[in-house]
């Protein structure tokens, strides 16, 4: 059964959301707007943004994942009722034309963006970060590490006990972001999700042969894995 917080959490609208994080963010002289949306909710320009950016950067990992390249179940799932996001939106012109959501040298508005969904895993209230990505040209600007911080800072106001996300192994560059941020450390579960490994999905991946996905096990026990688990406790403020 799912706590009061969560409940309350989940029946948040966008704008109560963002009264958590600021508006806007100053990095290398650019002021970036952080606007907060639900799934449904997003444009039909932000939709694509949105997909365009991740099949960017995770299409080559995820083709060679158990996840598998499966861009309909994908798109659900990332634009699920529950879905939440925090985009980040570089600045426009008086000259620029947003109707395509690019700016007029043909840039995307949507620079970065952080999905996830208020959660029940395990009997605690998780804040589960499914997605944190930064488009190319504006990798190792703070963008990612701004949106991280928005996370655990919403995960907070919503009484959340921890950040959860799911991590390829081969996305060398997201493991070393999350072992960057900071203490407490992100901790390696060895337990996967049924079926996938993402939440809601479910495969063997992760657990012992005879184990019904139910139980943790001892690591020289479990199937390899070409995904992990993090979580990390939300301090307060």
């Amino acid at each position: 059964m799912s706590s009061r917080a969560l409940r309350r959490a989940n029946r948040a609208t966008a704008s109560e959301i963002a009264d958590a994080i600021p508006s806007t963010t100053l990095h290398e002289g650019i002021t970036f707007s952080c606007k907060v949306s639900t799934g449904p909710r997003l444009s039909a320009v932000e939709r694509e943004d949105v997909w365009q950016i991740f099949e960017d950067n995770m299409k080559g990992l995820y083709v060679n994942s158990v996840f598998g390249w499966d861009p309909p179940a994908k798109r659900d799932e990332m634009f699920h009722p529950l879905a939440r996001y925090v985009l980040l939106h570089r600045p426009h012109s008086e000259h620029d034309d947003d109707s395509d959501g690019q700016d007029m040298n043909g840039r995307r508005s949507l620079v970065a963006y952080a999905g996830f969904r208020f959660e029940d895993e395990e009997g605690e209230n998780v804040l589960y970060c499914y997605e944190l990505q930064v488009s190319k040209s504006e990798q190792g600007h703070g963008l990612g590490k701004f949106l991280m911080q928005q996370v655990f800072t919403i995960g907070r106001w919503w009484q959340m006990e921890k950040v959860m996300l799911t991590v390829l192994k081969a996305n060398t560059a997201a493991r070393n972001f999350y072992e960057s941020q900071g203490s407490p450390a992100f901790e390696s579960h060895v337990k996967s999700f049924q079926e996938s490994g993402e939440p809601g999905q479910s495969k063997t991946c992760g657990e012992t042969a005879d184990s019904g996905g139910d139980a943790w096990e001892d690591e020289e026990d479990v199937v390899d894995c070409d995904y992990e688990i993090l979580s990390k406790a939300i301090t307060s403020g």
